[in-house]
């Protein structure tokens, strides 16, 4: 666990407000010192230096705060896993969709009815962004074949994260070290008010480019691709996005199993994590389930060999405890039971229009597209209020030489030009 940094900058003001103003300048180098630092040596040659230009060396509170650096200061967490996490603002979002739904001082029927319509709000608005994810179409910042790759497998607020790093990566220039291994990338010198003070990171390709790791810590914190590693990618011609860079949390296919032929692979620096293995299986077995559920020979099959598994596991590991846990039974003895499932009762149609629109289909939101498209064009084609329409003319037969077309009468012919002859004239080509 960590501290929330939005308590930590709260905490700051509030126990060292005499310095914490606009003017002496602490708070706009505190928050870079919280927010930008990503190497320990650095952030402790700033932090002293912070501490004594405004005097603030002996002040109890920050003598605190350096003692707990490791619960709050980004490099000495950079390679936990966070998802991006860096204040509780997720857990407060979620007590406030609760409160939404469920009064204050709740008796136990409203809380688990109140709670139920809000799991299937929840629910709801999951099916829509995986219906979207799936037919509406995405828009590209570049032309870049990795952003064609990530629009097919993130989902659609990920790919806008993407195509932000994506996009910021343009602003970095990349020295190799050891071609097709490693490089050092920083921001080019045109883009700094001071060359020297550009920091450099380091970009490794590993396992034959299935793998690509920056020492700016991005991706094992959130999970996802860094500017300097895009950067790279791009140099080097890459397609599309290593398999061992790809988080199952991040795809469109979340929650469910892997695309047939893609290997993505959720690995974290840290094997020895026993929640990490846990998910792992919590996942396999998932899709044991899944791939077994057609039919009840693939059940049998399946519920034998986990018996038969758990069974060997708990041998190895010379298991004891067997009063308040069953041991695994014979697996006929569960396989052959039939159970009467009792159904829930048929839902009465009601009459009427359905309350809510079916999902909309690809065909739909390119129709309401160029519906939107063709109304634009109209409305640039529109006359400013109080012009006069132009009266028409059948002046054709003046630019046109191989059709004839009748004289015109003697009234327009006036009006045009008097030298024109009413018989046909013939243009020369130019």
């Amino acid at each position: 666990h960590r501290w929330c940094k939005w308590h930590v900058l709260r905490d700051v003001k509030g126990n060292i407000g005499h310095v914490y103003n606009k003017s002496s300048g602490f708070k706009k180098e505190f928050n870079k010192l919280v927010n930008d630092v990503t190497c320990v040596d650095e952030f402790e040659s700033k932090w002293l230096s912070l501490v004594n230009r405004f005097n603030v060396s002996d002040n109890e509170y920050m003598v605190r705060l350096y003692d707990k650096r490791a619960m709050w200061a980004k490099p000495y967490f950079k390679g936990i896993f966070c998802a991006g996490m860096t204040s509780t603002q997720r857990s407060e979002s979620a007590n406030h969709m609760l409160k939404q739904y469920i009064p204050r001082s709740s008796p136990m029927h409203v809380f688990v009815r109140q709670y139920n319509k809000f799991l299937g709000s929840r629910m709801s608005d999951e099916a829509r962004e995986f219906h979207l994810n799936a037919n509406k179409s995405r828009t590209y910042e570049s032309t870049y074949p990795i952003e064609d790759d990530a629009a097919s497998i993130y989902t659609r607020s990920v790919l806008l994260k993407f195509q932000d790093e994506l996009y910021k990566c343009g602003s970095y220039v990349v020295t190799p070290v050891v071609h097709g291994a490693q490089y050092m990338v920083s921001v080019a010198p045109s883009k700094v008010k001071d060359a020297t003070k550009r920091k450099w990171r380091n970009v490794k390709i590993d396992d034959d480019g299935q793998f690509i790791n920056c020492n700016c810590g991005m991706f094992d914190h959130v999970g996802m691709l860094c500017r300097h590693a895009l950067k790279v990618m791009i140099r080097e011609y890459f397609l599309k996005i290593p398999s061992k860079n790809i988080l199952k949390r991040w795809t469109i296919w979340a929650t469910g199993s892997y695309p047939a032929g893609m290997d993505m692979s959720d690995n974290r620096p840290h094997t020895d994590d026993t929640s990490y293995l846990k998910n792992l299986l919590h996942i396999a077995v998932e899709d044991l389930m899944k791939a077994s559920s057609h039919d009840k020979k693939s059940l049998e099959a399946a519920v034998e060999g986990m018996g038969k598994l758990t069974a060997a596991i708990r041998k190895n590991t010379s298991m004891t405890e067997t009063n308040h846990r069953l041991e695994p039974p014979h697996v006929e003895s569960f396989v052959n039971i039939h159970v009467n499932t009792v159904l829930a009762p048929e839902r009465v149609k009601k009459s009427g229009r359905p309350a809510s629109v079916r999902p909309k289909s690809k065909m739909d939101y390119a129709a309401a597209s160029a519906k939107k498209k063709n109304k634009s064009n109209k409305t640039a084609k529109k006359k400013p209020c109080g012009e006069l329409k132009p009266r028409e003319r059948a002046l054709s037969s003046l630019y046109d030489n191989d059709q004839t077309t009748d004289t015109p009468s003697k009234e327009l012919e006036d009006e045009v030009s008097p030298n024109i002859p009413s018989k046909k004239r013939k243009v020369e080509n130019v």
